[in-house]
């Protein structure tokens, strides 16, 4: 119930163990438990960066990489084009203005979408923005539809040659 559709992950446990008053708050709940080394922490399976670009064109998605400005190399992103990345995230609170301009440049050379976001997971954090505070410029939106002419603005698949009902 937690995590309502959601996937369940560590901060849902958090807020369980809160709720049967196991810890006094969520901080508690993540040295006590889940933290790496505590008794309930489960290393979370990782996917080959190169193989997850692979596995998301093969399903017809758009891959992108998000919040690139935080790694600490931008060497990976070359690697990704060369397996298939077609966009970058870089409109994004942790970005400083420029971060943001070495990105659309990044972006340029490299002939990839311009996409953005809050990151928001539904609890604040210091890196984070409100779901809708981050605005992407439009004609990245509409970059990112001509790459896949097949979703709309909502995201939902539609049929290009079926005609629209009513006015």
């Amino acid at each position: 119930e937690i995590a309502g559709s959601a996937a369940p992950g560590r901060l849902h446990v958090a807020k369980a163990l809160c709720e049967r008053k196991c810890v006094q708050n969520v901080r508690q709940a993540f040295s006590k438990y889940l933290a790496v080394g505590a008794p309930a922490y489960v290393e979370r399976a990782r996917i080959d960066p190169a193989g997850a670009v692979s596995s998301l064109l093969q399903a017809g998605a758009v891959p992108v990489l998000a919040h690139p400005g935080l790694l600490s190399s931008q060497a990976i992103v070359l690697e990704l084009v060369e397996h298939g990345l077609l966009g970058l995230e870089v409109y994004y609170p942790g970005h400083d203005p420029g971060t943001v301009v070495c990105l659309l440049r990044q972006a340029e050379q490299y002939g990839l979408l311009v996409t953005g976001g809050s990151d928001s997971h539904g609890e604040p954090e210091a890196h984070t923005g409100e779901v809708g505070s981050v605005r992407v410029p439009y004609e990245h939106v509409e970059a990112i539809r001509r790459a896949r002419p097949g979703i709309t603005s909502r995201g939902h698949r539609y049929n290009s040659t079926a005609r629209p009902q009513g006015g």
